[in-house]
């Protein structure tokens, strides 16, 4: 209670009332300080959560950034290796193509020769 104030036996009624009044808001008062303290402790203890959160997302952002620089990394290499799997695929089919062209010369005239000689063979045995 203030000291400046009269107590409440050395007063006239209607400043007793006032003085009951003035009481009952310094008791509002001291309920809303109160609170309002723990409001502002539940916002500090919110704003500590959220920092922890926010350093929380921040550490998985830079683990993504890392995860996605490797697949990068990963795509890149299979797509070289695709690459020259086919290139290599097509030399091949080219190769084998080279191979069995020359067979079939080779065999044609291997045929050749030999229906030349058998021709030449009947000829002289049945002439």
């Amino acid at each position: 209670m203030d000291d400046r104030r009269p107590s409440k036996e050395n007063c006239t009624p209607g400043y007793a009332q006032l003085a009951v009044q003035l009481d009952r808001m310094e008791g509002s008062l001291q309920h809303v300080d109160k609170k309002l303290g723990q409001v502002l402790e539940r916002l500090a203890r919110m704003e500590q959560r959220q920092d922890s959160q926010a350093a929380e997302i921040e550490s998985h952002r830079s683990q993504l950034e890392s995860h996605d620089h490797r697949l990068r990394t990963v795509e890149v290499n299979q797509a070289v290796v695709e690459k020259a799997t086919q290139n290599a695929d097509t030399r091949s089919d080219g190769r084998w193509s080279n191979l069995g062209a020359v067979g079939l010369v080779l065999l044609g005239a291997i045929v050749t020769v030999l229906g030349k000689g058998l021709i030449d063979f009947l000829l002289s045995t049945g002439g």
